[in-house]
């Protein structure tokens, strides 16, 4: 009688616990998908890679254990500086804990600072920084709604690269400006076309269907393609679809294949979607997609839309760092648009509304403190200098008066203005660290360029006297390897050619004053206050 008694007892616990378990079971499915635990649009792309399935199944419960145990080692790794050593351990509990962000924001960061110093030439650095976001890009690609991988990312892009702190900084922005030039095809991209193009290769197929009667599949099986892979990997190979592609297909579908697999190429390597690109545009202003600061800003702009009620302060924050210095060094200018090492960096007065409203918006609520008045009052400054500078005089005005308004008794006037202007500019000579100092310069050689477009040689070489002493006295100051800038007569260069070739409406008119400018020279060389091609 006791045996049956506990038999029905034990059956039912048994229930009892199988419907607790189903219960707890269900609540915790409810949870994971109200809070993304799992990536329903991660799981539709084909799911984790087969090496994490296999050791997911092969363990089981064992994974947790085993990456424990991994993870302890690294730690003293650490402590050891084995930083090497600490590499393949991190990888393992990398594909053991494929959700854990923690280790992959652990190993990226460890390539990108701890083992890249270790090496002394720049193309090695390079290589375990750029490891080190691989790293990130693929955890990304695992855990798409984790917003402290987004903002790990960002920081190797806005600290590492685009700081100078490190003595290989210029080489870094090289090689990232070379890698994307080539990922985009062209200098500037049309951004829209590539958000348009459609995501997935049944899209594509909806648009040039596989039919034996296509013209457009008649061509690509005669160029020896099948099928959209074959065609995507030659692409990926040589940047660009093939010549005899481009020769053969109209015009109209060559662009559609070009845009469809050049879309596809960045969301699957790089992790980049063209349709947040135009929102972040759209949003920030026009901005320059080959330097750090940018990939900054987009991957922070990421790491908010992934956060709870899309709120996140670290991130706020690195794009207001990101958006200071895309205004005033957010431009990059490359001799003939491409890559080389004497590049330039200038400020894009775009970025200066966007810029404004950020700060006030991230910083509203300490408006009347001092530390956000000071900061507000100096971007007020730089934004007032940089304008002026960059034929913005308007815009540039609008900002002093602000200012005035905020921070000064005086009464903003026309004739107080310019004097202002100079006396920041004066400043910014004395003071100015690395950025302000080739802000400067390039703002004064930009401002030359366009005075000389308008016919005011006196102001132009009054100007690029100014640039001249701004540079004298930057190389004074700043002698180290990593600081130092390509000569003047070729900075004089890359930004002539490059306002001639992108504002086609000062080109012919700057082109015929440098002509002018050469006749007068009678084959003599110019004179030290002359803007040059630099070409002779």
């Amino acid at each position: 009688m006791k045996r049956i008694n506990l038999f029905f007892l034990a059956l039912t616990v048994t229930v009892l616990l199988l419907f607790a378990n189903w219960f707890v079971r269900e609540r915790m499915n409810t949870i994971i998908k109200e809070d993304k635990l799992v990536d329903a649009e991660f799981l539709d792309k084909g799911g984790t890679p087969p090496l994490v399935s296999f050791t997911t199944v092969a363990l089981g419960g064992f994974r947790g254990l085993i990456a424990d145990i991994l993870w302890l080692r690294l730690i003293a790794l650490q402590d050891e500086g084995k930083y090497f050593e600490m590499v393949q351990l991190a990888d393992w509990v990398q594909k053991l804990q494929p959700k854990f962000a923690g280790v992959s924001a652990y190993l990226g960061w460890n390539m990108a600072y701890n083992i890249s110093v270790t090496c002394k030439r720049p193309e090695d650095r390079w290589r375990w920084i750029h490891r080190g976001i691989e790293t990130l890009r693929s955890a990304i690609a695992m855990s798409p709604n984790d917003p402290e991988l987004y903002k790990e990312l960002g920081w190797i892009y806005q600290h590492k690269m685009g700081n100078v702190m490190d003595d290989a900084q210029r080489y870094y922005k090289y090689e990232m400006a070379r890698d994307l030039l080539f990922l985009y095809g062209t200098r500037y991209p049309d951004w829209q076309t590539l958000a348009d193009a459609p995501v997935t290769e049944a899209g594509f197929l909806e648009m040039y269907p596989a039919t034996p009667e296509s013209k457009f599949w008649e061509t690509l099986r005669k160029a020896g393609y099948e099928d959209l892979l074959s065609i995507s990997q030659t692409f990926r190979l040589k940047g660009q679809l093939p010549e005899n592609l481009r020769k053969d297909l109209p015009e109209k579908d060559a662009a559609a294949l070009d845009a469809f697999l050049r879309a596809k190429w960045m969301r699957e390597r790089y992790i980049l979607d063209p349709k947040e690109i135009v929102e972040i545009n759209k949003e920030f202003g026009d901005l320059d997609w080959l330097i750090p600061e940018t990939m900054a800003l987009y991957w922070a702009y990421l790491g908010i839309k992934h956060s709870p009620k899309e709120e996140n302060v670290d991130c706020d924050r690195m794009i207001v760092q990101s958006l200071t210095v895309s205004f005033t060094n957010g431009r990059i200018l490359l001799p003939n648009n491409q890559a080389s090492m004497n590049f330039i960096l200038v400020p894009n007065p775009a970025v200066a509304p966007s810029l404004k409203k950020k700060i006030q918006s991230v910083f509203k609520s300490s408006y009347n403190t001092k530390s956000f008045r000071d900061g507000y009052g100096n971007f007020l400054k730089d934004a007032i200098v940089i304008l002026f500078s960059y034929g913005r005089q308007k815009e540039a005005y609008e900002y002093y008066e602000e200012y005035c308004k905020e921070y000064s008794k005086k009464k903003p006037t026309e004739a107080e203005f310019l004097p202002f202007v100079l006396a920041e500019w004066e400043e910014d000579l004395r003071d100015g660290g690395y950025k302000q100092g080739n802000q400067q310069i390039t703002a004064l050689i930009t401002r030359a360029c366009e005075l000389l477009a308008y016919g005011d040689r006196e102001a132009s070489a009054a100007h690029l006297a100014l640039a001249k002493r701004a540079y004298d006295n930057y190389c004074a100051n700043f002698t180290e390897d990593r600081l130092k800038l390509p000569s003047f007569s070729e900075m004089k260069r890359s930004i002539t050619l490059n306002i001639m070739e992108n504002f086609p409406d000062l080109a012919a008119r700057l082109k015929a004053e440098l002509e002018s400018q050469e006749e007068d020279a009678s084959g003599a060389a110019a004179p030290a206050g002359t803007v040059t091609t630099g070409k002779n």
